[in-house]
């Protein structure tokens, strides 16, 4: 599997040309949110590079940390440090975890629910599983159904098998970056240390680049960036229009259905943004070394020129809903609509929870009820399968759906033209 990214979940991949970005990164949670009518949630300040002591390699066990809190017993460690990040070992987390970051984070990650589903990948072949591995025709080795696999059921629950704080994924030179990846990945155990060897990446360093995603630590008191690999999810091939979702809770990564998938039906996720045209995708694509064949990127070149005016019109009522939603226009239920509409016909069902919350929120504040809690009960369960059932969002929309003369969009709308 390629590197993977979405614009919509609090995660994305890390590479070398973007690592300077990473320092100014909040979670998506932090941003103004269309849904949450412009209302920012409690966010804690930015996480910053700092340049970490340098202190080489090999620290004995015996080193001493300035933090009175108790670790977990499964934690073994510290083996490797440099400056304050060391190196930590978790044989019973998914098959076999290691852990380059402060010692703190991990009582942190220790109160985290970890309920590993199907995995490590010795499992796939398993009659429990409802999917199986096998050979694909000009794309390696991909995960088939094995049964109708239903909308909104999660296929795969993964922790990582690698986790690195942001510092020193950033901050070390690449000698010594290389140095203490390689002995913290031949930690892991020889069937979890075979599965992430296996990923795309011509060394470890570039695998971490290519296949890991972006995710955040929140303790009482601290607030850490960290990247994860998690070798299971390379068993997905690449669609720009899949049938499977994927987001982080904590450390754990969540793959969900976001269709009935049918039996012997490949599952797929998506490595890029699919809002981009078709050329874009492409172009990106063809960094991770394949030429993209999706049924979507194989369309006719005039369907294709639809599928790209129809992204285009995506754009566009995007931005006027959320004129309207923050009081700066006259509301138009009927470009929320017609927003659902399109994300229906281009079959971008991966994405659709914030479409549908944005045509409730504007029939919401102009007082049409029904039509209110209708789109609102749609987008509470694709927000809950896109961000996670305690979402912000996603309760939003459950508000609105159980109380909508409750919920803060209410009658807040100047009614203009549509439906409205």
């Amino acid at each position: 599997m390629w590197c993977l990214s979405t614009i919509f979940v609090a995660c994305a991949l890390i590479s070398a040309a973007s690592a300077e970005l990473l320092s100014q990164w909040v979670p998506s949670e932090c941003t103004r949110s269309p849904l949450l009518l412009q209302h920012h949630l409690a966010c804690p300040s930015p996480w910053k590079v700092s340049s970490p002591r340098r202190q080489k390699p090999g620290t004995p066990k015996s080193v001493k940390f300035n933090w009175k809190g108790k670790r977990h017993p499964s934690w073994e460690g510290p083996y490797d440090c440099v400056g304050k990040y060391c190196t930590y070992f978790n044989r019973h987390l998914n098959g076999g975890m290691v852990f380059i970051s402060v010692e703190s984070n991990i009582q942190i990650i220790d109160q985290f629910p970890v309920h590993p589903t199907y995995s490590p990948s010795s499992t796939l072949s398993t009659d429990e599983a409802p999917f199986y591995a096998a050979q694909i025709p000009g794309k390696g080795i991909g995960l088939i159904a094995r049964r109708t696999i239903h909308r909104n059921e999660v296929i795969m629950r993964n922790t990582p098998a690698l986790l690195v704080q942001f510092g020193p994924h950033i901050d070390l030179p690449s000698s010594q970056r290389d140095d203490l990846y390689g002995k913290a990945v031949r930690l892991l155990p020889t069937s979890r240390r075979r599965e992430f060897l296996r990923q795309h990446g011509g060394d470890i360093q570039a695998k971490v680049d290519k296949n890991s995603f972006r995710l955040f630590i929140n303790g009482k008191r601290s607030f850490s960036g960290h990247i994860g690999v998690y070798p299971d999810i390379s068993r997905f091939n690449h669609d720009c229009r899949p049938n499977v979702n994927y987001r982080l809770d904590n450390i754990t990564h969540i793959t969900t259905a976001v269709r009935d998938i049918r039996p012997g039906e490949e599952l797929t996720i998506s490595y890029i943004d699919g809002h981009l045209p078709r050329h874009e995708r492409q172009s990106r694509l063809r960094d991770w070394g394949f030429e993209c064949t999706c049924p979507h990127c194989s369309l006719p070149a005039a369907e294709v020129s639809v599928s790209d005016l129809r992204m285009e019109r995506i754009r566009i009522i995007e931005d006027e809903l959320g004129a309207m939603i923050s009081g700066e226009e006259e509301v138009d239920t009927s470009l929320g609509e017609e927003l659902v509409q399109l994300y229906d016909k281009e079959r971008f069902w991966m994405y659709i929870g914030p479409a549908l919350g944005r045509a409730a929120v504007v029939h919401a504040m102009v007082g049409n009820e029904m039509e209110a809690v209708e789109y609102a009960r749609r987008a509470a369960e694709a927000l809950a399968r896109e961000k996670g059932p305690t979402h912000a969002e996603t309760l939003s929309m459950r508000v609105l759906k159980e109380m909508p003369r409750e919920h803060r969009a209410w009658a807040t709308g100047k009614k203009g033209g549509g439906r409205g």
